[in-house]
Parts: structure tokens; C-alpha cells; sequence
């Protein structure tokens, strides 16, 4: 559950920056692994 939250937490500040969608992929592979 703590990843799950830390995941949400990512795609929110993802949100705020889309600048920067490679550095969300980024966090979602190292969230999937």
C-alpha cells in the first residue's frame, strides 16, 4: 500500500510538471519493478 501511495503521490507532482513526462515513466518503472 505504501507503494501504491508513493505511485499517486509521483503522478500527482507529474501533474504539476508536464515538463517533464519521461522522468514519470521513469517513476512508474521503478514503481512497477
Amino acid at each position: 500500500m505504501g507503494q501504491s501511495q508513493r505511485v499517486i503521490e509521483s503522478q500527482q507532482w507529474v501533474n504539476q510538471s508536464p515538463l517533464l513526462p519521461r522522468t514519470s515513466e521513469k517513476m512508474k518503472k521503478n514503481a512497477a519493478q
